[in-house]
């Protein structure tokens, strides 16, 4: 295989944001059992799955990298039979637990997905949402996925978008003042991330714009919650239409980008 592309010093990266997130688990999680922001945070995860979901069926097996608190598992709960979050901060894992509780059908695994045991062909969906941008070895990293999935499984990724300068700015601004913000992020265009699946083989590529108003809420908690709630559901209900009816001049604007295609 070609040199990796996108590999760095795994080591001291990885280290230093494990670390940060397992500082910040508690505030983290909190995204998702606040109101304002858990309403963008549900709408993002199931814009970008459900149209998966919908191929095939409810008796399937998920694993979902750099999980974090494991919000697919609530926000999907009934249309999966068995979901595996991993992740390599312990305390996000702890917090993962806490706010699943009660969940049969969901497990958690500390670990970094380059290392952690895990069931060659096991996977009909492998989820990275927000994860990609975190992670260092990508070329490493989707040979490992290639080998958890099964035969023509799913894969669906949300990533941040660079292709906005005005958010790529308050991206910036924000690491600045910000000190739960990880520095280490690294962006991609869409030609990037359609260039790393197609040198690892993936099929039916399929890249959208998402998110023109709702990311914000997703993620910083605004106050008071009276006034960011109904704010938080606007923005969700505008960009349903915005990333259903995309015109190709608003692209540019989207926050994110949703990755959906097949393994081999």
């Amino acid at each position: 295989m070609a040199q990796d592309k996108f590999s760095d010093a795994e080591n001291d990266v990885e280290k230093i944001d494990r670390d940060l997130f397992d500082r910040i688990a508690a505030d983290f999680a909190s995204k998702d059992s606040i109101k304002s922001s858990s309403l963008a945070r549900r709408y993002q995860i199931l814009y970008a799955v459900e149209p998966i979901l919908k191929k095939l069926g409810p008796d399937i097996s998920i694993i979902d990298i750099a999980c974090g608190v494991g919000a697919p598992a609530k926000y999907l709960l009934g249309l999966y039979e068995d979901y595996t979050g991993i992740d390599h901060s312990s305390a996000m894992i702890a917090a993962a637990v806490k706010f699943n509780a009660g969940n049969s059908g969901a497990r958690f695994i500390t670990g970094n997905i380059k290392t952690a045991a895990l069931p060659e062909r096991s996977a009909d969906l492998i989820l990275a949402i927000g994860a990609l941008h975190h992670m260092t070895e990508l070329d490493k990293v989707m040979e490992i996925l290639k080998r958890l999935a099964k035969p023509g499984a799913y894969f669906v990724a949300v990533e941040p978008y660079r292709g906005n300068p005005l958010v790529q700015l308050l991206r910036w601004v924000r690491t600045i003042i910000d000190r739960s913000y990880s520095n280490d992020q690294r962006y991609f265009s869409r030609q990037e991330i359609r260039e790393l699946l197609s040198e690892h083989d993936m099929a039916e590529i399929a890249i959208c714009h998402q998110g023109f108003l709702s990311p914000p809420f997703a993620q910083v908690i605004l106050k008071p919650q009276w006034l960011a709630v109904p704010l938080a559901r606007l923005a969700v209900a505008l960009d349903k239409s915005c990333d259903k009816f995309c015109p190709k001049m608003l692209k540019r604007l989207s926050w994110n980008i949703v990755i959906r295609c097949r393994f081999p």
